[in-house]
């Protein structure tokens, strides 16, 4: 590839490698740059931070409009969610400030909002963000956080705003790290067959991401290990402080600042894993695992008889629904190569993998996809996707609720996955990592395949 580290922001890749050639990666055309690019801002990340905790807080420094994006999660992407409050007890607080408060701003209106939440019961920690405007003007929300820390029953964390050069994933990263300098750590006593999971994006708290945390904790008590906590994982604020009591801190690619910050504080070791999406990233986390507890041989056991027990399954699935057909994926890039690689397995042809956020250093892109998009205009991901689609069109659409509406998909089928998600709900079981979530990925795009084949 010409684009090996990371993209300058904003900016998009688009890798073609027509027949014969290698291709250069096609930049947005000058009538497309300045069209909305396919990425989510940084605050939403915070907010599916402070979404997947259930009794934490955020205290935005800003005008009532950033209310807009709670709306993205709350009541549309999860239907679980409790950021937003009918009578108007909201996890997102605003401080109100309009345009000629922001010149005047000394964090003021942050002090009065954050004694106003010390007012309420149960409330397990509270995060303090700033609107970019907002933030320009330099106020010191350390100092007020240090003022107040000790007035107030519970614990206060900055979240620096990087609006204006991150996106969503920073967001939700930023406050990991964040909590992870800030959580309480005292008693505890690391345990060496105890782990904590650190970096898991929980972006709703519906049952296909309670799903994936109940399916990492069959996987590691499988092993032997008692999982005590995983940042996050829809729990309440002090049950992060589990992730104390683990001896090993199992550090996913999103979670690996986080952990080497709270590994500091406990003295935990960290081992890093991948996302286990997909089998052949679940094998390696589990041997990764096996291998920091001296237990290979265990975790092989596991993988065969996991294997052993789905395979089977797949017999007839394979031939009549899946090989052969033509995906595009939008959504988060981290899951590109486990898409990937499932492609491999079932004869699937994945030929467009779009990226709903820039791309980060170390992230593995597979080469024979045809074209890879990361952040792209809107108006470029519309034009490079009819070009990879060709008249034909694609069999399949896997892709966020934004990217449907972006796209003209008219012919194939079309599954809703990622964020946001706002036409599929999972109100049970529905995990999407480990074993179990490699057979419901498989079993949903077939029902998708299914359905459009019979509607054709």
């Amino acid at each position: 590839m010409s684009a090996d580290g990371p993209l300058s922001e904003g900016s998009a890749l688009v890798q073609l490698r027509p027949a014969g050639s290698r291709g250069d990666p096609l930049a947005p055309l000058p009538h497309e740059a300045f069209t909305i690019p396919h990425r989510f801002p940084f605050q939403l990340g915070l907010y599916m931070a402070v979404n997947a905790i259930s009794d934490a807080y955020a205290i935005i420094d800003g005008p009532d409009c950033l209310y807009r994006k709670a709306e993205w999660i709350h009541g549309k992407h999860d239907l679980c969610s409790t950021l937003l409050d009918a009578a108007g007890q909201h996890r997102i607080v605003s401080t109100l400030v309009n345009a000629e408060a922001v010149i005047k701003s000394d964090g003021s209106e942050v002090a009065r909002r954050i004694r106003r939440l010390a007012q309420l019961p149960d409330v397990g920690a509270a995060a303090v963000c700033s609107m970019p405007h907002v933030t320009i003007i330099g106020t010191q929300y350390d100092s007020v956080i240090a003022e107040l820390q000790g007035a107030v029953p519970f614990p206060l964390f900055e979240v620096p705003d990087r609006s204006l050069q991150r996106d969503w994933i920073d967001g939700y990263t930023d406050t990991l790290e964040a909590i992870a300098g800030a959580i309480d750590i005292s008693g505890r006593a690391p345990g060496r067959e105890r782990v904590a999971v650190i970096g898991y994006v929980m972006d709703r708290t519906e049952e296909d991401h309670r799903g994936n945390v109940r399916e990492l904790q069959r996987m590691l008590e499988a092993l032997g290990l008692t999982l005590t906590s995983v940042w996050l994982s829809g729990d309440r604020f002090s049950r992060l402080a589990d992730a104390c009591d683990a001896g090993t801190l199992i550090a996913l690619p999103r979670g690996r600042r986080a952990a080497e910050q709270l590994s500091r504080r406990t003295g935990a070791r960290v081992i890093e894993a991948p996302l286990p999406f997909g089998l052949g990233a679940t094998r390696r986390f589990l041997l990764t695992v096996g291998a920091a507890f001296d237990r290979v041989e265990r975790a092989r056991q596991l993988i065969d008889r996991e294997l052993a027990r789905l395979i089977p399954r797949l017999e007839w699935v394979i031939p009549h629904y899946l090989v052969g057909r033509r995906v595009a994926f939008v959504g988060d890039p981290e899951l590109f190569a486990g898409l990937h690689e499932l492609a491999v397995e079932v004869g699937l042809q994945l030929e467009l993998l779009v990226g709903s956020a820039r791309r980060r250093e170390g992230l593995a892109v597979p080469d024979e996809v045809q074209a890879v998009l990361f952040a792209p205009p809107e108006a470029t991901l519309r034009r490079v996707f009819a070009d990879v689609a060709g008249p034909d069109g694609f069999d399949l659409l896997i892709c966020d609720s934004k990217a449907r509406a972006t796209l003209t998909h008219e012919r194939g089928a079309h599954l809703n996955f990622g964020f946001p998600c706002f036409q599929r709900h999972a109100l049970y079981d529905s995990p999407y990592l480990g074993f179990h979530g490699w057979m419901w990925l498989l079993s949903a795009l077939v029902e998708a395949l299914a359905r459009s084949d019979e509607q054709a």
